[in-house]
């Protein structure tokens, strides 16, 4: 066999070798985005005395002085809610925060609206943590680059409590505590999205929504 000949039956293996490598890199790169950067861990509870019902609507409100804080919280829960074929209304479209409104003033609102239950928010803490990365050395153009070490990454940590209101008797149904958390690479966003999603696949697991 030519050495041309060799050369040649070798072009679709390396052909192939090279589009696993393609194919496992993209999936990997997937994986990194669909979860593993951040997660959510929650404990919650249920109301016995309440009785089951059907909840179409729901207000989400963010206890929080910060604006940012609450109208990227709000929103993110009014997006996932239609994947879990709920209404989220934000209360930042509903109640201007320059305004006083009574307790009255409140309900009417909901109920003139049908909405059924207000999922309260509370920020707990907040921190950031050092963390230690796996030193990495490469040589990129005759030049010695050093990454990772002692304290060359950080972490993003943060707590909430949560409760679902019943509109018409003002009874709490559910109540629950979530700490949220993600890797290197996650920022506010990522936690936030780790966040909504568990509290609404939890509604559904407790059997609420």
């Amino acid at each position: 066999m030519t050495n041309a000949l060799r050369k040649a039956q070798s072009y679709p293996k390396r052909i192939w070798h090279s589009g696993n490598k393609i194919w496992c890199f993209l999936a990997c790169a997937l994986l990194l985005t669909q979860g593993c950067l951040a997660s959510t861990n929650m404990a919650s509870v249920t109301n016995p005395a309440w009785a089951p019902q059907s909840i179409s609507s729901m207000l989400i409100w963010v206890e929080s002085g910060d604006l940012n804080v609450r109208r990227e919280m709000e929103d993110e829960f009014e997006a996932k809610g239609w994947e879990y074929d709920i209404e989220i209304v934000p209360a930042l479209d509903l109640f201007f925060p320059g305004n006083s409104y009574s307790e009255d003033e409140v309900y009417e609102t909901l109920r003139r609206r049908e909405i059924t239950v207000i999922l309260h928010m509370v920020p707990g803490f907040s921190e950031t943590l050092s963390v230690n990365l796996p030193i990495n050395i490469q040589d990129i153009g005759g030049t010695t680059i050093i990454t990772g070490g002692r304290d060359s990454g950080r972490v993003l940590r943060t707590g909430y409590s949560l409760s679902l209101i019943d509109v018409v008797d003002q009874s709490t149904i559910w109540t629950a505590s979530a700490e949220t958390g993600g890797n290197v690479y996650a920022g506010q966003g990522t936690l936030r999205n780790s966040l909504v999603r568990k509290t609404l696949e939890q509604l559904i697991r407790d059997g609420v929504l």
